[in-house]
């Protein structure tokens, strides 16, 4: 054959590997299209959800430094730390757009991008024609397709890796292998599992055993330190807490479980041989016509991963964990494609040998065919299937865009609780919770939820809005929109040098009585870095100084202590006080103080810098007298003892005294209760008797220092009276007994008495 010849045969063939490359590349862009878009649809029609959430608020924090932070995990005890360093390549993606869909789109091209090593490997072992087959059947096989469609896990990203490390390695090219093994040991922790079945294949099949073994080694100790060593310290959890699901059947940490494997043999059989493990295996390798097998040498690789999940019991075809068995499954196809096209068949004696073009052909088909049946039957699109392509097509996206819209209006620092099915739609945010996982809802800038999901928790939220702690911004569309109440009253109080109470709003703001519960909401400020774990009280005090309710408790019940305070960031918290039906109407005051741990006071300091002392007050609130028939049992009081005068019941008593000096100020407090509607208008004495029952002292007035006279009482009422006096300077030492009682203001007549306990005078 002369020169021409020869070059026109070199041109026709450089013709067809350039138009069989740029078919692929068009079969490649093809496959993104319609995937990328699939993933986008489930994604606008609320199909993703929380893991597609987490690693977008991995990837969003590492944009940010913060390179082993997800607040969604760590309010969570089902989920634990993920280790997926890799996660760190799509940061300059987010640079461009930050959004959960950045992911889901990359995810589609890298899934895409692993047919090409696959091509070439089946291009040098099938030729062109058959390669090319190869290819299409990848597009079209079902595991490929759930993992692209299983929103984002970053152990998709094993698939294009593991498909380079294994073009590499078969090539014998062990440095670019090495740098594929290294990366894709970094994607998640059980892609350990894959890298120690390609130190068992260099072993074993290619007999390089100084390779095979230092791969293993070091695969094994990398895997044993990081989940017994760098989980617990990145996270303070063992690696095990929270995936008894997967694990607890085998044991609760390493030990145990290897353990387990060794000696519980027929249980782990019976897990390996499950009808669940058997109808995966079936599953993965129907869709390419069990050719697989003939390549078993390949599988090889994939039996520690395999392993794994079936004692994981995770063999589930329409998630993501089959994704670091697709490329062996697929090299090892095309291995064996390799071996039957030069197989020499004998049947009854006779041979058959066709040619090997007819051989391409009968293998081209039964793939192509076995890969369209199995798509058909199995793959995430066939009809009635976990994504109809129908259903997915015809839904209508304009929630979606309200979801997108609503998270515009939460700013990038806000801490937001969002709905499951929500949650990737917000979770670039810093500080994201999955409602209702979060521990506290007073952590909650921003609540968003859809009442037509399935995980809407009504109860649960209908409880939190009960609270009075969040304004309604939006409700349509089945969407409700909150946002945690902006204080209705400005204040400008400095606790120390470093806490700013910036003010607060009342639920309810009027009509308080006794008996209710005031929840005030107030929002405070870092000014700089908090070292120490303040305390807050807040009080409700009358105009004498006696406190009527009290609470005394870490912000937001220790959910956020003041050392996690970001320095500008305003916090939000609410407080329950109790305002006991024993409260006579009149104006009370809120006060709050700031506590160190040792119970001293912050001082406070007014928006000039004035000191205003221990305290501040907050608020004054205007509180009626609850009318309503109370039981005894219903109240908690310091001394019961029940005396009965007339139409009144006295109750009990506070008095927190047993000594005393002149000039002291006493203050003792008488339940009452009416039996029935008083018929008078009495007065309470209260009076000291020494030793041989003489008065010394007395002091009388109506009820609550003579702003609710007995004829206002209903019966059944009741009140606790507070007297206040000042031991006279004239009294002399020694022990007086304490009496109180009731007389008719009209007439002076006694009406009943008691006697409470003792108080011992002493003279300095």
């Amino acid at each position: 054959m002369g020169i021409s010849g020869l070059t026109s045969r070199g041109a026709a063939a450089g013709f067809v590997l350039r138009s069989s490359a740029c078919l692929l590349v068009l079969l490649g862009w093809v496959y993104v299209i319609i995937f990328a878009a699939l993933a986008l649809m489930s994604h606008d029609s609320f199909g993703t959800g929380l893991d597609l959430a987490i690693y977008d608020h991995y990837v969003s924090n590492f944009a940010l430094g913060q390179l082993a932070r997800n607040t969604i995990i760590e309010a969570s005890t089902i989920w634990n730390f993920y280790f997926a360093p890799l996660l760190i390549i799509f940061v300059p993606f987010y640079a461009l757009f930050s959004d959960a869909r950045t992911l889901l789109v990359l995810q589609t091209l890298a899934l895409a991008g692993s047919v090409f090593p696959i091509y070439w490997y089946a291009y040098s072992r099938l030729g062109q024609r058959l390669a090319f087959v190869v290819a299409l059947s990848f597009f079209l096989y079902p595991a490929v397709e759930f993992v692209n469609l299983s929103q984002f896990h970053v152990i998709s990203l094993s698939v294009p890796l593991l498909s380079f490390a294994l073009f590499f390695l078969l090539r014998q090219r062990y440095v670019p292998f090495l740098v594929c093994a290294i990366l894709l040991s970094l994607v998640k922790e059980e892609a350990a599992f894959v890298v120690f079945g390609l130190g068992l294949y260099i072993l074993v099949v290619q007999r390089r055993r100084w390779l095979g073994l230092a791969i293993l080694v070091l695969v094994s100790v990398w895997f044993l330190a990081l989940i017994n060593y760098l989980f617990p310290w990145l996270t303070g959890r063992d690696y095990f807490f929270a995936r008894p699901h997967l694990f607890g059947h085998l044991g609760t940490n390493s030990s145990e479980i290897v353990h387990s494997l060794f000696y519980q043999v027929d249980r782990v059989w019976n897990l390996l041989a499950s009808s669940q493990n058997l109808a995966f295996i079936l599953d993965l390798l129907f869709p390419l016509a069990f050719i697989p097998f003939a390549g078993a040498d390949l599988l090889l690789i994939a039996l520690p991963f395999l392993g794994m999940t079936f004692l994981t019991n995770t063999p589930w075809l329409t998630s993501h964990y089959p994704a670091p068995l697709i490329p062996c499954i697929y090299f090892a196809a095309i291995s064996g494609l390799s071996r039957l096209l030069s197989f020499d068949l004998t049947l009854l004696g006779v041979r058959f040998d066709p040619r090997r073009r007819t051989r391409e052909i009968i293998l081209g088909v039964l793939l192509i065919g076995a890969s369209l049946l199995g798509d058909g039957l199995v793959g995430p699109l066939r009809p009635g299937g976990r994504f109809d392509l129908v259903q997915l097509v015809a839904r209508d996206r304009t929630a979606a865009t309200t979801a997108r819209q609503l998270a515009s209006q939460v700013p990038p620092g806000a801490t937001v609780v969002a709905q499951e099915e929500l949650s990737p739609h917000f979770s670039t945010r810093q500080n994201i919770y999955v409602f209702p996982t979060i521990s506290d809802y007073r952590q909650a800038d921003y609540l968003v939820a859809k009442r037509d999901l399935f995980l809407f928790h009504k109860g649960i939220w209908d409880n939190w809005m009960s609270t009075g702690y969040f304004d309604t911004l939006v409700e349509k569309d089945e969407f409700i929109f909150a946002r945690r109440k902006a204080p209705e009253q400005k204040l400008n109080i400095k606790f120390g040098d470093g806490v700013a109470l910036l003010g607060y709003s009342l639920v309810p703001r009027e009509g308080l009585t006794g008996n209710m519960v005031l929840r005030p909401i107030v929002e405070w400020r870092a000014e700089k870095a908090i070292s120490e774990q303040y305390r807050i009280a807040l009080q409700v005090v009358d105009s004498r100084g006696h406190v009527w309710s009290r609470v005394e408790s870490e912000p937001q019940d220790g959910a956020l202590p003041t050392n996690q305070w970001l320095i500008g960031k305003s916090i939000g918290d609410q407080y329950a006080l109790d305002l006991p039906p024993t409260m006579p109407t009149g104006d009370y005051q809120i006060a709050l103080e700031v506590h160190r741990a040792d119970s001293s006071n912050l001082e406070a300091f007014d928006a000039q810098g004035v000191s205003l002392g221990a305290g501040a007050v907050m608020a004054t609130v205007h509180i009626e007298k609850n009318k309503t028939s109370i039981t005894a049992s219903e109240l908690s009081m310091g001394q019961r003892l029940f005396v009965d005068m007339r139409e009144m019941r006295f109750l009990g008593y506070e008095f927190p005294f047993d000594r005393a000096s002149p000039g002291d100020p006493i203050q003792l407090g008488l339940y009452w209760r009416a039996r029935s509607k008083p018929q008078g208008d009495y007065l309470v004495a209260i009076q000291l008797r020494d030793a041989h029952e003489r008065v010394v002292f007395e002091q009388k007035n109506r009820p609550a220092d003579g702003t609710f006279s007995t004829t206002q009482w209903d019966a059944g009422e009741v009140l606790l009276d507070w007297h206040d006096w000042i031991v006279p300077q004239d009294m002399t030492s020694g022990e007086y007994r304490v009496y109180i009682v009731l007389r008719d203001a009209a007439n002076g007549t006694v009406i009943g008495e008691a006697a409470l306990t003792t108080l011992t005078i002493v003279k300095p």
